[in-house]
C-alpha cells in the first residue's frame, strides 16, 4: 500500500519466475533488514522478499537434507532479539526451525527432541531468550541454548492444550498473551510457578508378589526372592504449579 497515492501494488507467484514468491497464499510476516520481508507461505516455503524490486529468495524443504526447512508451510516468523543470526520458524506440520541468516541452513526441533506436537500455531520470546510456542498439544518453553523442552497442558492450570493460529501477543507490560481454546492466557514468564525440572516422583507403596513390602529408604535396594516375579509401585508425580 502507498500512503501518498493510495493504491495497492500486488506481488504474485509467477510459476516461470523463481524469484517471485513460490506460494498464492500467505500465513505469516516478519520485518526484515534493508526494508525487505520474511514471508511465509502456505505449501511454498520460507523468502526473503524485497518490496522494491519485486524479488525474492525462497527456501524449500528438501526431503533428502535434514539442513533445509522442515516444512514448506510456515505458519509463524519470529527473528531472536537474543541472537541476530536466528530466523525462529513455526511450521504447520514440521515443527521449529531455526534459520542461520549467514548461511542459509536450518536445524529443526521435533518430536525426538521433545515437542509435543509438530503444528506450531504462535511463538513469542521472552526476556531471556527462552521461546513460548503455541501448538496443538498444550505451550511449549524451549531454551534455545539448552535445548530444553517443557510442555504444559491442563494438568498445569492451562484452560486447554489447543492453541489458536497466530493468536499470541506480548503486551506492554512485559507479560505473554495466547490464545489456549476459548481463553486468552496471559502471564509474566520470569514471575510464573513453572519449574525447570521435572516434577518428581514419590513412591506411595510397593507390592512384590501380589504382597505390600516396606519402602526401601536411603538408597537401600530393594532386594527380590527367585521365587518372587511380580513387582506393582503405586507412584504420584508432585507438582509445583503452574501458569498462575
Amino acid at each position: 500500500y502507498r500512503p501518498e497515492t493510495d493504491d495497492f501494488e500486488t506481488f504474485a507467484h509467477d510459476p516461470e519466475d523463481p524469484a517471485t514468491l513460490h506460494a498464492t497464499v500467505i500465513w505469516s510476516l516478519a520485518d526484515a533488514p534493508g526494508d525487505r520481508l520474511w514471508v511465509g507461505t502456505y505449501g511454498g516455503g520460507l523468502a526473503l522478499f524485497d518490496p522494491a524490486t519485486g524479488r525474492a529468495r525462497s527456501w524449500q524443504h528438501v526431503p533428502a537434507d535434514p539442513a533445509s526447512i522442515p516444512s514448506n508451510s510456515v505458519t509463524a516468523i519470529l527473528p531472536s532479539r537474543a541472537d541476530p543470526r536466528a530466523l525462529w520458524l513455526g511450521t504447520y506440520d514440521g515443527g521449529l526451525a531455526r534459520l542461520d541468516v549467514r548461511t542459509g541452513r536450518f536445524v529443526r526441533v521435533g518430536r525426538a527432541d521433545g515437542l509435543p506436537d509438530l503444528t506450531i500455531k504462535s511463538i513469542l520470546e521472552d526476556a531471556e531468550g527462552d521461546l513460548w510456542l503455541g501448538t496443538d498439544g498444550g505451550l511449549v518453553r524451549y531454551d534455545p541454548v539448552s535445548r530444553e523442552v517443557r510442555t504444559f497442558t491442563e494438568a498445569d492450570g492451562l484452560p486447554s492444550a489447543t492453541f489458536g493460529l497466530y493468536d499470541a501477543t506480548t503486551l506492554p507490560d512485559g507479560r505473554l498473551a495466547f490464545v489456549a481454546g476459548s481463553h486468552v492466557v496471559a502471564f509474566r514468564p520470569e514471575e510464573t510457578r513453572l519449574a525447570r525440572t521435572q516434577a518428581p516422583v514419590v513412591l506411595r507403596s510397593l507390592r512384590v508378589g501380589g504382597r505390600r513390602r516396606a519402602i526401601p529408604v536411603g538408597g537401600a535396594p530393594l532386594r527380590l526372592s527367585p521365587g518372587e516375579r511380580t513387582l506393582a509401585v503405586d507412584h504420584e508425580q508432585i507438582r509445583g504449579g503452574g501458569l498462575g
